[in-house]
């Protein structure tokens, strides 16, 4: 599968793309850290990793297998990007942050099927299951 991915990937992303990556990179390869570090590098593109809840290494790691920058969420033109769906307002602190941004519309993997929510946000999901692990194209 991670072969089938990273083929996907960078037959569609290009050395100077940006990619922003939504989380969940690591899910399965916690013990093999170093087989997953080669795995990331080889990754075309100039990424961005805003991280989930199955990206487990600190971001050092990360920043050493050639992410750019990593984070937890980027507000940009009306768009809220990070991994979770934030169908569920709380008091956490990316909740609190969406909410500052005055976003239209929330980008997001962490499901894995697209779900109906009864909030009346508008809601990307980009999870790999739901794109044909293809990297998609975001005109932002």
């Amino acid at each position: 599968m991670n072969e089938y991915i990273l083929e996907n990937y960078n037959s569609m992303v290009g050395k100077d793309d940006i990619c922003l990556h939504l989380g969940d990179l690591g899910a399965g390869l916690k013990k093999r850290n170093n087989e997953f570090k080669d795995l990331l590098k080889k990754l075309n593109g100039r990424k961005i990793l805003l991280k989930g809840n199955h990206d487990y290494f600190d971001d050092d790691f990360y920043l050493d297998a050639g992410f750019e920058e990593v984070g937890i969420f980027l507000s940009i033109n009306g768009y809220f990007l990070n991994h979770y769906p934030l169908d569920k307002p709380s008091n956490d602190y990316i909740y609190k942050e969406f909410l500052k941004s005055k976003a239209h519309t929330i980008i997001h993997g962490h499901t894995h099927k697209n779900i109906i929510y009864n909030d009346n946000q508008k809601r990307i999901n980009v999870c790999v299951e739901l794109t044909d692990f293809k990297p998609i194209l975001l005109d932002l």
